[in-house]
């Protein structure tokens, strides 16, 4: 009792979307209360297949390196790094195959509870105290119109969950010189999802720009500080990154 006292803010920002989006899935009959989905457009018709194919693979270990279960086979690793490789995906080798619709609804859920938590962690932290009003901010930024236009794309979530993070993480970086946060955070964030991390990292280099320096030294100090641990964050994140550009290298498009 006394822990969701404490933490009665933190509790609050995860647990508002959390049975929000739980009602919404009885309200809308979604798997498992029913027969319909989150999972829309290119989520039905590509994403679950991609799930189902990585779910009989690692059930039988078989190689994430190739599959046969499209046209003639194809590389498998460059589609992995694109839709599959975040933690989260590692569920569905611990659930039976007519369930992965209704995992993947609940992983939805989950997610946006996490950008709300996230988001209320980053608010507090430049408020330097936790209110209902930072819950308030953690529930705008889960169910922004990004959020709430793209959430079918369920493999970008990941990263939207880590944004607040990184946030955070550079903040104590360019104030404190303390950047261990913000390199595993967009380490975390590269291996998740590289495509929205591109774009974060494109966000990240205009938002150095918004601290405020002590001089041309100082800036420039901070400036390498900041290239060489996003740097460190991309070579760690090389397992995923090196191998899908070498097989988007091989596609047509």
């Amino acid at each position: 009792m006394n822990m969701i006292k404490k933490y009665k803010y933190a509790f609050a920002a995860f647990a508002v979307p959390f049975l929000f989006l739980t009602g919404t899935m009885v309200a809308l009959e979604c798997a498992p209360f029913g027969s319909q989905s989150f999972m829309i457009v290119d989520a039905l018709h590509q994403y679950l297949p991609f799930f189902s194919d990585y779910q009989e693979k690692l059930k039988n270990a078989d190689s994430l390196f190739y599959s046969w279960n499209g046209g003639l086979g194809y590389n498998f690793y460059s589609l992995w790094a694109y839709y599959l490789s975040s933690p989260f995906n590692l569920i569905i080798k611990f659930v039976p195959k007519m369930t992965i619709i209704s995992v993947l609804n609940w992983m939805v859920v989950l997610k946006f509870s996490l950008c709300s938590l996230t988001g209320f962690f980053y608010f507090s932290y430049r408020q330097r105290k936790q209110s209902f009003r930072n819950v308030a901010f953690g529930l705008c930024y889960a169910f922004s119109t990004y959020m709430t236009g793209y959430y079918w794309n369920i493999m970008w979530l990941e990263v939207m969950i880590l944004l607040p993070v990184v946030l955070i993480g550079m903040d104590r970086m360019m104030k404190e010189g303390k950047s261990r946060m913000y390199c595993l955070a967009l380490f975390a964030s590269l291996f998740c999802n590289y495509y929205i991390s591109f774009m974060v990292c494109v966000f990240l280099a205009l938002w150095y720009f918004t601290y405020s320096f002590e001089g041309v030294k100082d800036f420039f100090k901070k400036g390498i500080r900041f290239a060489w641990n996003s740097v460190l964050a991309a070579a760690m994140a090389a397992v995923v990154l090196l191998p899908a550009y070498l097989g988007l290298m091989d596609t047509s498009s």
